[in-house]
Order: C-alpha cells, then sequence, then structure tokens
C-alpha cells in the first residue's frame, strides 16, 4: 500500500507470508480479525482474484474490493466485490470520500 500511496489508510496489511497460508484458506483472513479486533464489515479485502480474494473475504463478511485489469475476472455471486476499480487512484478517492463523511 505505500507504493500506491494508501498506507494512510490502513491500520494493519495483512500478509499470506504472515498467516503462514495462501488465500483463499480462512487463515490470513482470520488473521485480519484477530489483529484487528473489529467487526469484518469494518475490515476491507483489496485483491485481483475472485476465487482466492474475493470468495475468501466474503466467507468473513470482510468488505471486498476487486482490482479489475486485462484477463481478470470479475467475481459473480458470493465472490461478487463490493467495490471494484481499475487504477489505484480511483481507490485512492473512495478512501478519501469515505474518512470524510
Amino acid at each position: 500500500m505505500v507504493y500506491f500511496g494508501l498506507d494512510e489508510y490502513f491500520d494493519y496489511v495483512v500478509t499470506s507470508e504472515e498467516a503462514g497460508r495462501d488465500k483463499p484458506d480462512p487463515r490470513p483472513f482470520q488473521l485480519a480479525l484477530d489483529k484487528l479486533k473489529i467487526e469484518p464489515d469494518r475490515i476491507w479485502m483489496i485483491g485481483d482474484s475472485a476465487l482466492a480474494d474475493m470468495a475468501g473475504a466474503g466467507s468473513f463478511g470482510i468488505i471486498k474490493i476487486q482490482k479489475i485489469h486485462q484477463n481478470v475476472v470479475q467475481g459473480k455471486g458470493s465472490s461478487k466485490p463490493d467495490i471494484i476499480f481499475k487504477e489505484y487512484k480511483s481507490l485512492e478517492n473512495y478512501f478519501s470520500k469515505s474518512f470524510i463523511n
């Protein structure tokens, strides 16, 4: 998130390496819940994979934010993202508006 200038919007970033398993295994998502100690609907999962990222987050009630780019299929059903974006700048605009209101 630092690379994209979005780190100010995040209290904690969970990686699969830290959790010891890759998504969609539940451990990365459970680790986020355990570390942050907040309700799942206040946690954001940002990723591009409908299967690994969106489905995994959806099973915990975590907000699903999907980056769409070439050869990426938008999630459907339980993998359907709550928010989609193509450029990180548009995601920053969304975050800054969310924190103002």
